[in-house]
């Protein structure tokens, strides 16, 4: 039996809210579930509304960045907004994963560890491995920093997609030290480095003599959902120590991946 569809609505006109709810999820399921980025003759055909409404919820969808459109092949994919829904949805299994399988390896550094993740524009640090030294990073849950200036916003924005790193660009690169990234062109060229190292590094970007060194951490869909950072307070580190604490970080961030970067 052929299926019905909704009544339709002059063009530009309201969709009755509840109505328009669930119009939005049909869509967004249609999006996700679709065996390829779908187009919008593609979602038409597989929802229960209108062209008209379709077109309507999409705009509103893409304007809060829960889908987004190709700009080349017209396609549609769920957006940004999901990887914030999926980082939030990680954080409390990752902050009881972070003490019980990172904080092996990260303690015998006696350094401040921190496990990060991104909200917004910033960086939230949302647990902590307390350093014993008289000189050392004193952070707590909860604190946050402009992404662009610390190594843990790097290391995620470095995989999070191109509507992340956007939002941090226009947000105007504010500079916390001399030595903050404030230029889009050279934090391009950062995230690309990251990208080919697999791992992020600042000095002296967010406070004076400080080292950071941060690994992403991956989720289920390949999508990246925290980093775990080592901070040192010092602006530079010999190369012995530079290699402990980044096989430690590396092995701390591998322990709590459960999926797999993109390839």
């Amino acid at each position: 039996m052929p299926r019905a569809a909704a009544p339709d609505h002059a063009e530009g006109g309201p969709i009755e809210g509840t109505r328009a709810v669930h119009g939005a999820f049909q869509i967004l399921d249609a999006i996700a579930s679709a065996s390829e980025p779908p187009r919008m003759t593609d979602i038409v055909s597989a929802v229960a509304l209108p062209k008209s409404n379709v077109f309507r919820l999409l705009r509103a969808l893409e304007a809060s960045n829960a889908v987004r459109r190709g700009e080349q092949d017209r396609r549609y994919r769920l957006g940004a907004k999901f990887n914030d829904y999926a980082r939030v949805a990680h954080t409390p299994l990752l902050i009881s994963r972070f003490h019980d399988l990172a904080a092996p390896v990260l303690q015998p550094l006696d350094e401040t560890a921190q496990l990060g993740v991104l909200t917004g524009t910033n960086v939230t640090f949302v647990a902590y491995i307390e350093s014993t030294q008289p000189v050392r990073l004193v952070t707590y849950a909860g604190r946050t920093l402009p992404a662009h200036s610390s190594a843990t916003g790097k290391a995620i924005l470095a995989f999070a997609g191109s509507e992340a790193v956007q939002a941090v660009i226009d947000g105007g690169l504010p500079a916390l030290t001399p030595r903050t990234i404030t230029n889009p062109d050279v934090l391009l060229d950062e995230l690309e480095d990251v990208r080919r190292r697999g791992y992020a590094t600042e000095s002296e970007e967010s406070a004076a003599n400080l080292f950071c060194l941060s690994v992403p951490v991956w989720g289920s869909v390949s999508e990246v959902i925290a980093a775990v950072t080592v901070c040192i307070p010092r602006a530079e580190l010999p190369a012995d120590r530079l290699g402990k604490v980044r096989e430690a970080a590396l092995e701390a961030a591998r322990r709590l991946t459960v999926g797999s970067p993109p390839r």
